[in-house]
């Protein structure tokens, strides 16, 4: 019976998600106010019939004004498309060359991460998921976030460590005004940067971010960004040269050059509706990647119907599953595997790529938390008869940050 309670309340806020959408509940976010988009900084290339898109803008923390602020001053497409970052490779450390060595490819880090907006103490369980995607080695650069409710997201932006070293997707204000919950992208400033200055150390330069439309039951979007990486190197040429009247042969030094890597963080809709709209959602991403030439899809898919499991493998889609590139044969559950569940284990969570190469992926297990407070926490927790939205009865004072494990995937452009 409590597992059917604690279900039955997840569906219920699904579809009053949809039917009445709520204010934030908090004025610390900032005033409400209607929301003018404003006009991408760069041209995006779109596929052909794409839905309409919600451009949005990078966030920075300043500490001189203690406030978040957009970052305005992005390349222009001319910047983008002409640089070569040749003063990059001249600026590099000893230690970054030593490294060179060991791959000729850049590698990126990414965690994904359902941080379930349902279950009590939000920000408890965000700052220990977080804390946890911090500590993990190799460090992360780009950090999926889905299910951040407002009280998460309030969270986000007062945490130190996020406003020192990370560019963040929301302001947080203007999405929770039509929904109750939504994705957030984190994009590390040891990886990433937006200025010619940035890009002259080595990084790679933040591009547009913007939400696409998907067709959904439950206000679901593809939450896009374009990143422009930087340190990739084309293959040689052959020249001729000719010398007293003869030829030779020589191979010309390759110069660096930026490519746009496109990433889309979702959640797709859930519960085994008829007709899926996943189908459709997932088609919208795989057309938005090709038109970009690589990137990756990823975050809660929620495969809970039979033709769900090979949705990555129709034509129409064609995307490589990561988990099974690199890991065929293993289960690779992202939920259902703490104690009695009302569905089977299952893998909800993946990452799908185009035109680039999985290297490492691994489920990351949600671990627990115990909440402060004394004779309060015991009260709450004697009025509560789940765990974090599980369903399950626990010890006290045991909480799980979410009802999802995090996948983290180390990947590399296939050139």
């Amino acid at each position: 019976m409590v597992h059917l309670v604690t279900t039955m309340k997840k569906v219920r806020f699904l579809f009053e998600e949809e039917k009445a959408p709520k204010s934030p509940p908090s004025s610390s976010l900032g005033p409400t106010m209607p929301f003018t988009p404003e006009p991408p900084v760069v041209p995006v290339p779109l596929p052909v019939g794409c839905p309409p898109l919600t451009p949005q803008a990078w966030h920075k923390y300043d500490e001189a004004t203690k406030a978040w602020k957009p970052v305005s001053d992005l390349p222009s497409m001319e910047e983008y498309t002409t640089w070569s970052p040749t003063n990059a490779a001249a600026t590099t450390t000893n230690q970054e060359k030593e490294k060179e060595k060991e791959t000729d490819q850049q590698r990126f880090h990414l965690t994904t991460w359902n941080a379930d907006a349902f279950a009590r103490h939000p920000e408890m369980r965000m700052k220990a998921l977080l804390r946890n995607i911090w500590d993990a080695s190799p460090k992360s650069d780009i950090v999926f976030l889905q299910e951040v409710c407002v009280e998460a997201a309030r969270w986000i932006m007062h945490d130190d460590t996020v406003r020192k070293d990370w560019f963040i997707s929301e302001d947080s204000v203007r999405v929770y005004q039509v929904q109750r919950y939504a994705t957030m992208t984190l994009v590390s400033k040891r990886t990433f940067g937006y200025a010619k200055s940035h890009a002259e150390e080595g990084k790679s330069l933040l591009g547009p971010v913007w939400r696409t439309r998907f067709r959904t039951r439950y206000m679901r979007d593809g939450l896009c960004c374009d990143l422009f990486v930087a340190g990739l190197r084309s293959t040689p040429t052959e020249t001729s040269e000719k010398d007293g009247g003869g030829s030779s042969t020589a191979a010309q030094t390759p110069k660096p050059r930026l490519k746009r890597l496109r990433l889309i963080n979702v959640h797709l809709d859930s519960l085994p509706s008829k007709p899926s709209f996943r189908p459709s959602q997932l088609e919208v991403s795989a057309a938005l990647l090709r038109a970009a030439g690589a990137g990756l899809v990823a975050g809660d898919f929620n495969p809970v119907q039979k033709e769900d499991q090979t949705l990555l493998e129709q034509p129409h889609i064609n995307l490589l599953d990561a988990w099974k590139a690199v890991r065929p044969g293993e289960d690779g559950f992202t939920w259902g595997t703490e104690g009695p569940q009302p569905y089977p284990p299952a893998r909800l969570d993946k990452i799908a790529m185009l035109g680039l190469r999985p290297l490492v992926v691994e489920v990351v297990e949600a671990g627990t938390y115990e909440l402060e407070g004394g004779k309060k926490r015991e009260r709450e927790e004697e009025d509560e008869d789940y765990e974090a939205g599980l369903g399950s009865k626990v010890p006290t004072k045991k909480f799980l940050w979410s009802d999802h494990h995090g996948l983290r995937c180390q990947f590399a452009l296939d050139e």
